[in-house]
């Protein structure tokens, strides 16, 4: 139907548009915190060595963050130097060049969001591939292209700018593998999982997550599988993703030829990296039994796995039963429970659950989902949650459902990548669980589809239509509330007095505009505390913590959240000083000379105090 074809391209282009959009709105407006180590040194080390022919060079940091350098390095044809953007006065003060920082956001800043516009269309592609269905493809997409935080973190020069969609590019591409059993496929997941791996090392999950699959994949179809088709699968599936992994070896050695003067950091990259070697063992263990029982038992194990497939299941569909109690108890705890101790006493963004001892808090195995899992829960849309929501009951109850193995698939792909971190130590922020909000909008694609299969009506296609449009209207909506500090979104289901995140960086744009605004404002001296001031700021400015104050005349203070979090944590550094830095009055000024709330909530804050 061309009117169909046409109708769906129009809609995905539109919500890829705002995607990219919504992007570019405010997109040299503001400075996170590490984006300087990428843009002055990181990447024109990489680029540096490449143009040298120093491969040892090339390795730029243990992330390892190659693809920022790849793609974002375009920025060095319009900054070649972008380290001479800051001045240092002596030990603590510096100034920049407020002229060229705009410009040097948006070099370095642009490719990636032009990446991930791109991949966007492509994982419409795959999704639909995968699915057989464009209405669920187009949902998942314009649920990720309209996902706050996925447009927030694509503005960032950061390794999770392009971790979450090169993994999901290549999550997508391998359950087409599975499908379609096609080398094309073999190859595209070959060169996402590369790219993945040479973002950030968390991408070490991918593999082991698609090893599994082969064999739960199997269960759904193994029924009306002969013993030879079933002899067939087993040997091409392993082989298929033997090919994966040499092949994503080949992408990380060719962009990142470090790993081949010194073959460590290949090792560090990967087996070296958590509990990757027992993983790579156990998988290979399994690999060559599961090969040996098709040639020499006649698949017998194959068989046993059969005649149970069915109950398996049934048993596998516990994860869905359990991720949606961790969703619903969070939901309904943390609006019910008016002094839920685990989130009133430990902070919001602790990065290590080791952390959690210095607040006197034991907290058990079941508290530690509820925390890892908080974050997510309140960044994730209304629409995105409501619909992931209704699919996982669905499927859960639904006999014989069509969509079931792509539903525990993705929920399996959530729980597992939250039981690794609490294995790890690690709190994942949002930032942190970044992969996992394209398989949010993902599971919401299939829950719209299910949706709307209950609804009777004769003009599917207008009906379709309708729901696209209000989708998209709706999650826009959703967007341009939040409008431009997108990675601070946090869902109105989180009560205003709580925090998931922090500023980050934002508002430090606005801060200086106002002290840029004042009379003389070449000669004010701020100390910020927090990244995001000091680059827009066309005086003096300090960020050190352990700044002795009698050598320096101090005008106004501008802080935030993250920054007083940091100082009252190290308080005691500083508490015999006579001379050291002391604010904690001013933190606790009520009458700051400018303020924001990020998201209007009361604690996100950032201000400007005048020193008295």
């Amino acid at each position: 139907m061309p009117n169909k074809k046409i109708s769906i391209l129009f809609l995905l282009i539109l919500s890829v548009g705002l995607f990219f959009a919504f992007g570019f709105h405010h997109l040299t407006k503001f400075v996170t915190a590490d984006e300087h180590y990428w843009t002055y040194e990181r990447i024109p080390q990489y680029w540096q060595a490449l143009g040298d022919f120093n491969l040892k060079k090339t390795f730029i940091n243990d992330k390892p963050g190659i693809t920022v350098a790849m793609f974002s390095g375009a920025g060095l044809l319009a900054e070649k130097d972008p380290a001479n953007h800051t001045a240092k006065v002596d030990a603590d003060l510096r100034t920049f060049d407020v002229a060229r920082t705009e410009n040097i956001n948006f070099a370095f800043r642009l490719p990636i969001l032009i990446i991930n516009s791109l991949l966007l269309l492509y994982l419409f592609w795959i999704i639909k591939k995968v699915t057989g269905n464009v209405w669920i493809a187009l949902w998942s997409v314009i649920l990720m292209a309209l996902s706050p935080i996925l447009i927030g973190i694509s503005q960032i020069i950061n390794p999770d700018a392009l971790f979450w969609s090169f993994s999901t590019a290549g999550i997508f591409s391998y359950l087409a593998v599975l499908k379609h059993n096609q080398k094309k496929f073999v190859f595209l997941t070959a060169l996402f999982v590369g790219l993945a791996m040479l973002s950030k090392y968390t991408a070490n999950i991918l593999l082991p997550f698609f090893f599994f699959n082969i064999f739960f994949y199997y269960l759904f179809i193994c029924e009306k599988y002969t013993r030879a088709e079933i002899k067939k699968y087993f040997i091409s599936q392993i082989f298929n993703l033997a090919a994966i992994a040499i092949g994503a070896l080949a992408v990380i050695a060719i962009f990142l030829p470090a790993v081949i003067v010194k073959p460590i950091y290949l090792y560090r990259l990967t087996l070296g990296f958590g509990a990757m070697q027992p993983i790579i063992w156990i998988m290979s263990v399994i690999s060559l039994i599961f090969l040996f029982d098709q040639f020499a038992f006649k698949s017998a194990l194959s068989f046993w796995l059969k005649k149970y497939s069915q109950t398996l299941i049934a048993i596998s569909k516990i994860v869905l039963a359990l991720v949606f109690s961790i969703f619903v108890i969070l939901i309904v705890g943390r609006n019910v429970i008016q002094h839920w101790q685990l989130f009133e006493v430990v902070p919001f963004d602790v990065k290590e659950l080791k952390y959690i001892d210095d607040y006197g808090y034991f907290i058990t195995l079941w508290e530690k989902f509820l925390f890892e899992f908080n974050p997510l829960v309140f960044s994730i849309t209304p629409i995105a949650l409501l619909a992931a929501l209704f699919i996982w009951l669905e499927t859960f109850f639904t006999k014989k459902s069509s969509g079931a193995f792509l539903v525990i698939s993705a929920t399996f792909f959530i729980l597992i990548y939250y039981i690794a971190s609490v294995i790890m130590g690690i709190t994942s922020i949002v930032r942190y669980s970044i992969i996992l909000y394209p398989m949010i909008a993902f599971l919401g694609g299939l829950g719209l589809w299910q949706m709307t299969q209950k609804i009777k009506i004769k003009n599917v296609l207008n009906l379709n239509i309708a729901i696209t449009l209000a989708l998209i209207i709706f999650s826009s909506a959703i967007v341009f509330s939040i409008k431009p500090f997108y990675f601070n979104y946090t869902s109105s289901l989180l009560p205003k007095k709580d925090l998931i995140s922090d500023a980050w960086g934002y508002g430090g744009y606005e801060a200086t505009q106002y002290l840029n605004a004042m009379p003389d404002a070449k000669n004010i001296t701020v100390w910020a505390d927090y990244y995001g001031v000091c680059e827009f700021f066309v005086g003096k400015c300090i960020t050190d913590y352990n700044l002795e104050t009698g050598n320096y005349s101090i005008d106004y203070y501008v802080m935030t959240r993250r920054g007083q979090i940091r100082y009252m944590q190290n308080s005691a550094k500083w508490i015999d000083r006579p001379n050291g830095i002391r604010v904690e009055s001013y933190y606790a000024d009520p009458n700051p000379i400018w303020k924001i709330e990020i998201g209007n909530r009361p604690d996100n804050f950032i201000k400007i105090v005048k020193k008295y």
